[in-house]
């Protein structure tokens, strides 16, 4: 059993990114990362189907779960997302028939893959979510977006009941700082209604927790919260906060309890930042280790 000690290790020593520079939000050098970069070239058993946004091709391009799973002694198992990890995607696509059917036909390619990885309600969120918005109105936007990932999980478990879903969480923002060096960052924040990083902080927060009450009596779905882990991992320099004094995101191997971790009035540091929204390579291989420490170990040390 990878112990935390492991993983507190693991996340400390996570490789070196491909730069902190603040690329502009869906950039020609994003997208290019995304379409050009070759995803993880490691042998093994496919075990691990990456679906959803641009978060989960992230995963996909860096190697990122690849290489967590390597690091906690499941080399032999590796994960697919070319098909299925597409940036830009939304929970209300994936519950349409197009979308459906490219999950239906990777399972079916390979008869291996008993988890699926999952990153939905990201681009819902921001394309909808704004800091004048009422309580009220937060929830029925929030409970949309739970619908159409409880219906993803519906689809799936209709093709197989046991297969495992992880529904990865994302961290914080990051337009307190970057906004200031691109226009691009700037004019998405406006759209956004302006708001502090305390107010983006917590809504995002409870959309996730929306949906994850929605689903945490399902035995097969496992939530993983990363709200504050590159707080943890990183730091914060321009603050004066050294790596590994914030509080670890709220997570329980066995039982769920949602808690903000970090400190939730700040943002995601620079130095975890591809741009204001999306991670660098170093901040989604923290993000899979902890997913690892989570879920993965357990699992395939139970399934081998």
């Amino acid at each position: 059993m990878w112990s935390r000690q492991h993983a507190d290790l693991a996340l400390a020593e996570t490789p070196l990114q491909w730069g902190n520079a603040p690329f502009p939000l869906f950039s020609p050098l994003v997208l290019g990362l995304l379409l050009l970069a070759p995803s993880a070239s490691a042998q093994g058993t496919e075990r691990v189907l990456i679906v959803g946004d641009s978060w989960a091709e992230f995963t996909w391009v860096f190697g990122s779960l690849d290489r967590a799973l390597d690091r906690a002694g499941h080399g032999d198992k590796i994960a697919v997302g070319d098909v299925t990890a597409l940036g830009g995607t939304t929970a209300e696509q994936w519950v349409t028939p197009a979308y459906q059917a490219l999950i239906t036909s990777e399972l079916a390619a390979y008869p291996t893959i008993d988890v699926i990885h999952l990153s939905l309600g990201g681009n819902d969120f921001l394309g909808a979510w704004n800091a004048s918005m009422t309580s009220a109105q937060e929830q029925v936007l929030f409970d949309g977006i739970a619908d159409d990932i409880e219906a993803t999980v519906q689809f799936i478990h209709g093709i197989d009941p046991n297969i495992q879903i992880v529904v990865n969480g994302y961290d914080y923002v990051n337009f307190d700082e970057l906004r200031v060096t691109d226009p691009w960052t700037l004019l998405i924040w406006f759209l956004l209604g302006t708001p502090t990083s305390t107010r983006i902080n917590q809504a995002m927060f409870d959309s996730s927790a929306t949906m994850y009450a929605r689903l945490a009596n399902d035995p097969t779905v496992h939530f993983i919260n990363h709200a504050g882990l590159m707080q943890w991992v990183f730091g914060y320099p321009s603050q004066g906060i050294a790596p590994r004094t914030t509080a670890l995101p709220g997570n329980e191997p066995s039982g769920y309890r949602p808690a903000l971790g970090g400190i939730p009035t700040l943002p995601s540091p620079p130095e975890a930042m591809l741009d204001a929204i999306h991670l660098n390579r170093r901040g989604y291989d923290a993000v899979t280790l902890h997913c690892t420490y989570y879920f993965y170990d357990a699992w395939f040390d139970a399934n081998p």
